[in-house]
């Protein structure tokens, strides 16, 4: 989009604020706000912030490790092409940005940045990646001083999409208003669950329309007196919310790289590999895909949301399910949730998969068509199909021994965002939960 077109576009819309947006190691959408009449200088040399912005973890706490602190700034620069007008706000747009130097370099701290690099090795090798985030959230109110379902119906049924009908609609409508294709919706397992599927795009535009998405659900939420929440597992019972990355693989004709009619399960040598990349280092992949203490409450046999490492069509308890048929075949990687930070979450298991076509990994005998948990547990070893980490601090000590995440992610990154989390898990095994209080202190 054009500086021009962008110009026009505030003055019909009569836009006075714009939102510049980054997404942090935490994996919450920060940014500034500046007028519309300085959207021109801001364009063009970006916006002050200190570089202490990414030493920030989800607890918003500024973490005492990192090396980044309040001295030093980077400029937020805008990304023209993501300018959009936020129907659900007071004449507010929205543009995501980049981080630069002062020197107009690519910061080493920014994510988005490592999203490009990976396309960028992508198209090097000759391949073209397609993406899409279903993204699951809970709509929820206030009641008795608790947040509680907004409803009570079942999955996909018509008394669930009653039940939402006056928001759901206004979701999807700004969406559209916004540029952002929606294929379809549903209600979802949980009470008050709702899932909107948007349409694919290349990796970066996905990361983007995921950004875009949550913040828009959650604004039009407030604005009519819920909540709605991305949380991985807000209910201990009832489903959790994920964020499930479909990826194809297409060359410069647009061919399904991914699909073989004469493959097992349909899929191509070039797919089996791409698998084998993942489920390689799948368990380093999950301290980034599963980035909160409670996205592992989500993660267990039984619950849709995979637990173990394998793939299988059709197969919603595998960590990578086969979906789709012929040329519309597609991989989906199951323990992603919407917490994470979406450019280092597509950048990296795009990346696992692609060491896994330069390698030629064999995924082994880890394809399934049935739930792994069925399997007996001397069979599942020995074919390696293995069980997640059951906490972000594991997840987060088998990222560190990953080498070759560690070497695509930079060293800044790596380290800083391990940081980060890292602080994030410590707190939560600092605190002493109500269940904790319940059980134990009158019998101790």
């Amino acid at each position: 989009m054009t500086k021009e077109e962008i110009l026009k576009i505030i003055e019909a819309e009569n836009i006075n604020l714009i939102r510049y947006v980054y997404v942090g190691f935490d994996g919450i959408s920060r940014g500034r706000v500046g007028l519309k009449d300085d959207i021109l200088s801001t364009l063009e040399v970006g916006m002050e912030i200190s570089k202490g912005v990414q030493a920030f973890n989800n607890l918003d706490h500024l973490i005492p490790d990192g090396r980044y602190g309040p001295v030093g700034e980077v400029r937020l620069i805008p990304d023209p092409e993501t300018f959009t007008v936020l129907p659900y706000t007071h004449n507010s747009a929205l543009i995501i940005c980049d981080f630069q130097t002062y020197e107009k370099k690519p910061w080493e701290a920014c994510l988005r940045t490592f999203l490009k690099g990976i396309i960028k090795q992508l198209e090097s090798m000759g391949y073209f990646a397609q993406c899409a985030i279903e993204d699951e959230f809970y709509l929820l109110k206030v009641e008795d001083d608790e947040f509680k379902p907004f409803d009570k119906e079942y999955y996909s049924s018509v008394a669930g999409m009653d039940a939402a009908d006056k928001i759901i609609p206004e979701i999807i409508n700004s969406l559209q208003r916004m540029g952002i294709t929606v294929e379809k919706y549903h209600p979802e397992y949980g009470p008050g669950q709702h899932e909107i599927v948007i349409h694919h795009a290349d990796p970066l535009k996905a990361a983007d329309n995921h950004v875009i998405v949550k913040d828009a659900i959650k604004g039009i939420a407030s604005n009519n007196g819920l909540l709605a929440s991305f949380m991985p597992k807000p209910f201990g019972d009832k489903s959790g919310s994920g964020a499930h990355l479909h990826i194809s693989l297409l060359d410069e004709k647009g061919k399904n790289l991914f699909y073989d009619a004469e493959g097992n399960f349909q899929l191509s040598p070039t797919g089996y590999n791409f698998v084998g990349g993942v489920l390689a280092h799948l368990r380093g992949l999950l301290g980034i895909t599963a980035a909160t203490v409670t996205s592992y409450k989500r993660l267990s046999p039984g619950n849709w949301a995979s637990a173990f490492s394998c793939f299988g069509p059709q197969n919603r308890e595998a960590a990578i399910r086969i979906c789709g048929c012929s040329h519309n075949l597609n991989l989906e990687y199951k323990p992603m949730d919407p917490c994470c930070n979406p450019y280092l979450a597509v950048g990296a298991v795009l990346a696992a998969g692609l060491e896994g076509i330069a390698n030629q990994i064999d995924p082994g005998e880890t394809g399934v068509e049935v739930p792994p948990s069925e399997i007996e547990p001397k069979e599942r070893k020995k074919r390696g199909i293995l069980r997640y980490p059951n906490n972000l601090g594991y997840a987060l000590d088998e990222l560190s021994k990953d080498t070759f995440l560690a070497k695509v992610m930079g060293d800044v990154i790596f380290e800083e965002y391990i940081k980060v989390k890292r602080s994030e898990w410590e707190a939560y095994m600092a605190h002493v939960s109500d269940w904790e209080i319940r059980n134990y202190l009158t019998v101790f």
